[in-house]
């Protein structure tokens, strides 16, 4: 009984020192150190706020039209006679060159008969001239022996007195003569002739075809001299004058234009106006587009900025004691890729580039462009 009793206390003597001393050794075990909370921090193109006078550049897209371009129509009926160059598509001609012919040879006959007439009656007069009017009979002989019906009518000769004029007046001659300077107009219009340097875009009839009156033939466009209808903003128009260079750009090549006319309608779906841009070249064409860079209006004592850097219009980031913030602006013009602003202090630093996914009080660092 004695010795189960001493193997009892032994027992719990080695339990309570083995507690003891595992307490003592999760107590005095080294405790792990909580990781330290990392601080985010942003990279961003920066500048410094500089106010300086700046000259307004717009960009727009427009189409070039020849400046001199006409459709081609007839004003007589007849067989179209293709004589000299043909009116094809493509085909030059110069100023005061025959574009096209429609055969007169009817008209021809017709009018030299009228001729023929007016001739016969301006004879049969003749004797009634020597008796009733000798003042007027040398002129009007004259007159009849230089009457050439090959040629255009010369004017009459102006009548002496009111008798004189009711005497050839109640004969019919003025009617005859007017009559016949009609038809001289009349043959003159069955050959087209090209009021300029140009050529043929468009052709709408075959050799030997019948040509109506009033039927469309082709269109005709002049060389080396164009006009550019630009779109633009019509908040822009504060910019833009008349006189305004313009940089009309194909194929990465420039050409120097001005404006010549300013719209006064805006159009109510995209609030634009047209601006017209003059510029000589030959290598346009028309109906082609083009790219135009207006040198508008300078505007003073404004901040240039990537128009990316913009928020909503109205603020821009800024960095405030290295860290992000923002800040109101006054936009005074906004372009296709730089805004001018005004509104902050001078010499702040201020974000020129789009930020995404940031809080405001985010520490900032300069990135290096």
């Amino acid at each position: 009984m004695k010795k189960n009793h001493v193997v009892l206390i032994i027992s719990v003597v080695i339990i309570v020192v083995g507690a003891a001393i595992a307490k003592i050794m999760i107590d005095n075990k080294p405790k792990p150190t909580p990781p330290k909370k990392l601080e985010t921090v942003r990279y961003a193109k920066m500048d410094k706020v500089q106010y300086d006078e700046y000259q307004v550049t717009i960009s727009a897209t427009g189409i070039v039209r020849a400046k001199d371009k006409i459709d081609i129509y007839s004003e007589v009926q007849g067989i179209y006679d293709p004589t000299g160059k043909p009116f094809r598509e493509g085909i030059s001609f110069s100023k005061g060159e025959v574009m096209l012919s429609v055969d007169k040879r009817e008209s021809e006959f017709t009018l030299k008969t009228q001729k023929s007439e007016l001739m016969n009656s301006i004879a049969s007069l003749m004797a009634d001239f020597k008796v009733d009017f000798p003042q007027s009979f040398e002129k009007w002989n004259s007159y009849l022996s230089s009457f050439d019906i090959e040629k255009n009518v010369k004017e009459f000769p102006k009548p002496s007195s009111d008798k004189e004029k009711y005497f050839l007046t109640v004969r019919k001659i003025y009617s005859q003569y007017y009559n016949i300077k009609n038809q001289e107009v009349r043959l003159s219009k069955f050959e087209i002739i090209a009021p300029f340097n140009g050529t043929v875009t468009m052709s709408m009839i075959e050799p030997g075809a019948l040509v109506r009156p009033a039927a469309k033939i082709g269109e005709f466009s002049g060389r080396g001299l164009y006009e550019v209808s630009f779109s633009v903003r019509a908040e822009d128009l504060n910019y833009i004058k008349t006189g305004s260079t313009v940089d009309v750009i194909h194929n990465e090549k420039k050409y120097q234009g001005r404006v010549v006319r300013i719209s006064d309608r805006i159009d109510p779906t995209t609030q634009s106006v047209n601006v017209f841009v003059q510029v000589s070249s030959n290598d346009f064409k028309d109906g082609m587009y083009v790219n135009g860079k207006v040198e508008g209006n300078k505007v003073a004592n404004v901040y240039k900025i990537p128009r990316e850097a913009l928020i909503d219009n109205r603020e821009v980031y800024t960095m405030e004691d290295g860290k992000l913030a923002k800040a109101d602006i006054e936009l005074v013009y906004v372009g296709k890729n730089f805004a001018y602003i005004r509104g902050l202090e001078a010499g702040k630093t201020v974000i020129v580039e789009s930020l995404a996914n940031v809080k405001l009080g985010t520490k900032l660092q300069r990135k290096e462009s």
